[in-house]
This record gives C-alpha cells, structure tokens and sequence, in this order.
C-alpha cells in the first residue's frame, strides 16, 4: 500500500512538472494540450491518495501537493481548505510552515487579509528556522498595507 501510494505521488509530481504545449501533438510528447488539462490530471491523481490510501505515509505529501495545485489553478478555496486539512491533521510535520504559509497565501487571494496576517505573524514568531519565514516576514508586511495597519508594518 505505502509503495502504491508513494508512486501515485510520483506519477502527480510527474505532471506537475510536464509542459503544457499548444499543438495536436502534445501528449505524443508527454505534454499537456492545455493548463486545465493539466490541473484536473494533477488533482485527479492527488485525489486518488486522498482517497484510496488513508493511513499511508504519502497522505500529508498528498495534501499539499493538491493544495498547491488547486492554488495555481485559481480555486484558492479548495487551497485554503486543503493546507487547513493538513495543519490540522499533521501539526508536527517538518512541512507545516508552509502550509501555514500556503493556507496565508490562498486567505489573501480571496481578501481574507486579517487571516492571512493571522498565519504570517505566527510563521514569523514561531518557525524564524523554517525555510519560509523571510517570505512570511514580507508577505505580513503586504498584509498589513492592505489592511492600512501601519503603525504594524
């Protein structure tokens, strides 16, 4: 089970990283034909560990692959909901900063600024060894300009 699952993360970070190619031949070259295309084949096979192998160790990888490719599709409440999934189910994981962070970036897309604040400023005062607090640190201070807080900038 763990290894099937952990190929199905392969195969999605495979598509991931195919291009998306304007022209009749793309899949003959292992390329997608359009970025919707693409996304609902990422998705798809996310959403396939999701659902067929709870309990694995490919599970939190799962989250945030999905959550990340909802987040360049546009659907940023699908995002949200999913880094939120894995905040909630993984809170020791060594990746949870960013999806603290991811979960910020998805709140800001759709002009929840006070919570998107709310995951930065603890990005900034409880992982400063994570790998994203210097974004958080410039991501808050962006917040903070939209919320025209600047005594906090």
């Amino acid at each position: 089970t763990e290894i099937k699952a952990e190929e199905l993360l392969s195969m999605a970070n495979y598509y991931v990283n195919r291009p998306v190619v304007d022209s009749e031949e793309a899949t003959m070259y292992g390329a997608f034909s359009t970025t919707e295309e693409k996304n609902k084949k990422v998705i798809g096979t996310y959403n396939e560990v999701l659902q067929g192998y709870r309990g694995t160790k490919a599970l939190a990888l799962a989250y945030l692959g999905i959550a990340n490719a909802y987040y360049g599709s546009g659907q940023y409440k699908e995002s949200y909901e999913n880094f939120n999934i894995f905040v909630e189910k993984f809170p020791k994981n060594n990746m949870l900063a960013a999806a603290i962070s991811g979960r910020a970036y998805a709140s800001f897309q759709m002009k929840k600024f006070n919570e998107a604040a709310v995951d930065w400023k603890k990005i900034t005062d409880e992982y400063k060894d994570s790998l994203v607090y210097y974004d958080a640190k410039l991501e808050l201070a962006g917040c903070y300009l939209k919320m025209k807080e600047k005594e906090n900038r």
